[in-house]
């Protein structure tokens, strides 16, 4: 690494690799493609699917939540979705929830001094990857909808892969 400048917190390098390795707690993620059309789905191996306007995947997004939550907070703790909470951490229990579409960009950057990204490209990249995909899956036009289990204090990794849900709230929209 050539450190050309440092100020602060701030150092200015060149001629330097920088990999940076990212853990996460696990989520939920609900994955749906986002089309024009039902007929524009390239899923053909799919015998069926779900539509609705995309004006709606905020009340989506908070409905299917909502279902999420009532499963988390099962009073038989065992059965729960959530790791490591207990009936004294079940009061203080929230979910949070986002969605958005998935963007699909290579996860390698290069950063010259032809070509910077902001501090806002930067943070982005690094705080949500949830939401980035590599550019060879971008025909699959994804828009995720994520849950993350907390306390206020800690996040809980579900300790499911998948759930099942009575989704009925939701067929109206």
């Amino acid at each position: 690494m050539h450190i050309v400048s440092q100020k602060g917190e701030s150092v200015v390098v060149r001629d330097t690799i920088v990999r940076i390795k990212r853990s996460v707690n696990n989520c939920l993620i609900f994955c749906m493609s986002l089309f024009e059309t039902a007929e524009a789905n390239p899923f053909k191996q799919y015998a069926d699917h779900w539509a609705f306007p995309d004006q709606k995947a905020n009340e989506f997004c908070q409905r299917l939540g909502s279902l999420i939550f009532q499963q988390a907070k099962l009073s038989l703790f065992d059965d729960s979705i959530a790791e490591k909470h207990s009936p004294a951490t079940i009061q203080s229990l929230s979910l949070a929830v986002r969605h958005k579409k998935v963007i699909y960009r290579d996860r390698h950057m290069r950063i010259t001094e032809q070509s910077k990204p902001t501090y806002e490209e930067l943070v982005e990249v690094l705080s949500d990857i949830a939401f980035f995909k590599p550019q060879s899956f971008a025909k699959e036009s994804e828009y995720r909808f994520v849950f993350d289990l907390n306390d206020r204090q800690t996040m809980f990794s579900p300790k499911t892969k998948d759930l099942l849900l009575a989704l009925n709230p939701l067929l109206d929209l």
